[in-house]
């Protein structure tokens, strides 16, 4: 029993330590991840997101001229 409440003690003061580790040093996050697939692109980063779609893809057209 002794070592069941020593290893839930050290449980709980390790969780106590990471989360006041982690809010003492948070800093916003400045990523962005941009991705390109059949449709298009897209970029998200922290202030947003933006998306391109690609043209419709036609045949070129010949054109025949008569002299």
């Amino acid at each position: 029993m002794k070592k069941l409440l020593a290893a839930a003690g050290l449980a709980a003061l390790v969780f106590a330590e990471f989360t006041t580790i982690s809010i003492i040093t948070a800093e916003p996050a400045e990523a962005a991840v941009c991705a390109r697939g059949w449709r298009g692109a897209a970029c998200v980063g922290p202030r947003g997101a933006v998306a391109v779609g690609r043209p419709v893809y036609r045949r070129p057209v010949r054109v025949y001229r008569r002299w």
